[in-house]
């Protein structure tokens, strides 16, 4: 079985991991004291599901704008591909990838 979620990620205990569960407890409190605006906290360790809460009146199925959010992750996601030698640098289209969505006349717009 896949460690990465499809529907649903594996769960573990955070001890069993290596991790201090009333650390946990502790960023619980925390948010729901001091952070009115979070709405979520998720954490996965080894690809597996550790720590899951909603806070306010959000749950599991609720949608979130996550822009700001999927920037960052997006930006370092290229950070590590430039690094790597998958991608020669930020100024390179995102269509050399993805061939088949070009537009018509998009080779001469290279």
């Amino acid at each position: 079985m896949s460690s990465w979620p499809t529907r649903d990620w594996r769960r573990a205990d955070p001890a069993a991991l290596g991790m201090r569960p009333e650390l946990l407890a502790d960023l619980e409190r925390e948010v729901s004291a001091r952070f009115q605006r979070i709405r979520a906290v998720l954490i996965t360790r080894n690809g597996q599901l550790v720590f899951e809460q909603y806070f306010g009146d959000c749950g599991q199925d609720d949608a979130h704008l996550v822009a700001s959010v999927t920037k960052s992750v997006l930006s370092a996601l290229v950070g590590i591909a430039i690094d790597r030698g998958f991608i020669r640098g930020v100024d390179q289209r995102v269509l050399d990838f993805f061939p088949d969505y070009a537009p018509s006349g998009y080779e001469r717009l290279k």
